[in-house]
């Protein structure tokens, strides 16, 4: 009865096949853009979702999952002209005139993404890495209408599991590439990272 009972929580591992996950984190993007030369600093954002995994073998799952992004950047404008600054055609600068200008800007974004994850050897710790694919509903700030882009991504994580429990957390960090559809109009894309803290439930 005693050993029944200490090789338990280990069974009831090993039955496991699915896990939920809810994720949180910052995040931060670098855009990228043919039509325009406008310099985008990248700031802080913020990202969160959910994630159902399936395990098919001892070391491999696939998953699905869910963002909503917030991203924030910054538009640094240079060389500031003013019309009144010209004289019979001429650039003469006026020092009381302001010559740049930061323009904050915020983003926002669902995604719906699919993947594989491979893991590392079960532990009190256990590493894993993560391969997706999917798409970026890009949320324009002019009305909010749908803009699809294709969306790819990599990633890696450290889980921490206590032996016999059905809970883990672990932090990931996440490259995702987001970029337009064949003949979409607009040729738009950048490279989004996150940091994600993750609470998982295992069932």
């Amino acid at each position: 009865l005693f050993l029944l009972g200490c090789c338990q929580p280990l069974l009831a591992q090993e039955v496991e096949k699915n896990s939920l996950s809810a994720t949180f984190g910052p995040n931060w993007f670098f855009q990228y853009s043919k039509l325009s030369d406008a310099n985008y600093v990248p700031k802080t954002g913020f990202s969160a979702g959910l994630d159902y995994t399936r395990s098919i073998s001892p070391r491999w799952q696939v998953r699905v999952f869910g963002r909503y992004n917030i991203w924030n950047s910054a538009i640094k404008i240079d060389n500031l002209r003013w019309p009144s600054e010209y004289e019979n055609g001429v650039y003469v600068p006026d020092p009381n005139l302001p010559h740049s200008a930061t323009i904050d800007v915020t983003d926002k974004s669902w995604q719906l993404m699919a993947g594989v994850r491979y893991l590392g050897k079960p532990g009190l710790w256990r590493w894993y890495a993560d391969t997706e694919v999917g798409i970026t509903d890009y949320l324009e700030q002019s009305g909010g209408k749908i803009n699809l882009r294709t969306t790819v991504g990599l990633g890696a994580g450290l889980e921490w599991r206590p032996p016999g429990r059905h809970f883990g957390l672990f932090v990931q960090p996440v490259a995702r590439y987001i970029f337009k559809i064949p003949n979409h109009v607009v040729d738009f894309h950048f490279l989004s990272l996150t940091a994600e803290c993750v609470v998982r439930r295992h069932f």
